[in-house]
C-alpha cells in the first residue's frame, strides 16, 4: 500500500486514466473526485460485494439501484442525499 499526504486540490494520478483530486477537507472528512474512464467501476469499499460477484456489467449499461439491493430495499429520498 502506498501512503501519500495530500492538500486541497492536490491531485494522484493512477496509471495514464485516473485521477484523484482531493476537493474538501472538514474535520475528520475528506471530499474526493475520481476522474476515471467510463469502462473502469469505481465503488466505495463498504458496498456489497454482490456489485462485483453478481452482476455482470457491461460498458454503457447503468447500474440500477434494485439490481444491488433488491426492489423494496433501495428507496430513499434523494433530497436526503445532496449535500455540499
Amino acid at each position: 500500500m502506498l501512503v501519500l499526504t495530500r492538500k486541497m486540490n492536490e491531485r494522484i494520478q493512477i496509471g495514464n486514466h485516473v485521477t484523484v483530486t482531493i476537493l474538501r477537507i472538514k474535520g475528520n472528512t475528506v471530499r474526493v473526485g475520481i476522474e476515471a474512464p467510463r469502462d473502469v467501476r469505481v465503488v466505495r469499499g463498504e458496498l456489497p460485494r454482490v456489485i462485483e460477484d453478481e452482476l455482470p456489467l457491461e460498458p454503457g449499461v447503468p447500474l440500477r439501484l434494485e439490481d444491488v439491493f433488491g426492489a423494496d430495499d433501495w428507496t430513499a429520498d434523494l433530497s436526503t442525499l445532496a449535500t455540499s
